[in-house]
């Protein structure tokens, strides 16, 4: 039968809408990863049933639900209904929803969980690094967790006394882990690194670029930095570099991001202020004192509707120090 205007919804039909669906929430390599789908299995029959509709219906609800995080609704067909043109545009226009919107994911639909973190107490100038290597157990794992939402979010600190105006500037840099602060939060998601909303300090905000997940490759790229603000330490910086472990396509797909966070204390010196008169005397570059801290955290995707299991993700660093890291 040919499907139109209150005529009955074919095979083809409904798998047209759930292919669509499935790509998007299923295992393959553009999914969320989901292997509990009720609309999963092949439909033998040459006639769509209530049972083929509602398990279809829950699962589009629930890739859309992860999307927008609110409560979404699709008629629920019964015994008694016959499915029709109306009804499959419905279906059909939700489908299309959740394919056009299949990387994003809600706030109240993803949980902000530790990481790992160090701190750094000796007093320093020059160039403190962190390097933290997030580890995926499969590549379609770390695929699932960036398809389906999911973040790498960054944030740093500068507390302590400030005994010189060196240290206030890495303060107001950085943050002082209240929030907001500083530079605030910094995402990473699977194509864009930038700032959480509302964490900056007014005008702190640093500048991120358009390089996520599926933009790294082997060699490291700079995906976010910060600097001081204008004046004497304008040429201190906050920066983090990204890589994988083996690049996209080249038959093993990465398993590892490999980012190196790089605190810059390149202030060269500057003349005391007020300055003495003639010879001037050598330049004067204060030591930046206090703790500074470094934490990476994830925004996984573990709502109701979509979830990534915690254990399929892991972290680990080389602690904060003076020792170059590549």
């Amino acid at each position: 039968m040919v499907r139109g205007v209150n005529g009955l919804i074919q095979v083809a039909d409904f798998e047209n809408i759930r292919n669509k669906m499935v790509l998007v929430m299923g295992t393959g390599s553009t999914g969320y990863g989901q292997v509990d789908l009720a609309s999963i299995s092949e439909v033998a029959d040459s006639q769509i049933d209530e049972f083929n509709m509602d398990n279809l219906r829950a699962d589009l609800l629930r890739a859309r639900q992860h999307q927008t995080g609110t409560t979404e609704s699709l008629t629920n067909v019964d015994p008694n209904t016959t499915v029709s043109e109306t009804i499959y545009a419905e279906y059909d226009t939700m489908s299309d929803l959740v394919t056009t919107n299949n990387r994003v994911c809600a706030d109240n639909q993803r949980s902000v969980e530790a990481g790992i973190s160090s701190t750094y107490t000796p007093s320093w100038n020059g160039i403190l690094y962190h390097q933290v290597i997030v580890t995926f157990t499969t590549a379609l794992q770390a695929r699932y967790f960036f398809n389906a939402g999911g973040q790498i979010r960054f944030s740093a600190s500068r507390t302590g006394a400030a005994s010189n105006t060196k240290d206030t500037e890495w303060t107001n840099m950085l943050g002082d882990n209240t929030s907001p602060s500083g530079m605030g939060t910094i995402f990473f998601d699977y194509t864009q690194t930038g700032t959480v909303s509302g964490t900056a300090a007014v005008g702190r905000a640093g500048t991120g670029s358009s390089i996520g997940f599926y933009d790294l490759t082997t060699s490291n790229q700079q995906i976010y930095i910060t600097t001081a603000a204008a004046g004497v330490y304008l040429e201190n910086d906050y920066n983090i570099q990204a890589r994988v472990n083996s690049g996209f396509g080249s038959g093993t797909e990465p398993t590892q991001i490999i980012f190196t966070i790089q605190f810059r204390d390149d202030d060269a010196g500057d003349r005391p202020s007020p300055s003495p008169p003639p010879p001037f005397g050598p330049l004067v570059d204060e030591l930046v004192t206090g703790t500074i801290g470094s934490v990476v955290t994830m925004a996984r995707p573990s709502g109701s509707n979509v979830s990534f299991a915690a254990g399929n993700i892991g972290f680990s660093q080389t602690a904060i120090t003076t020792t170059v890291l590549s």
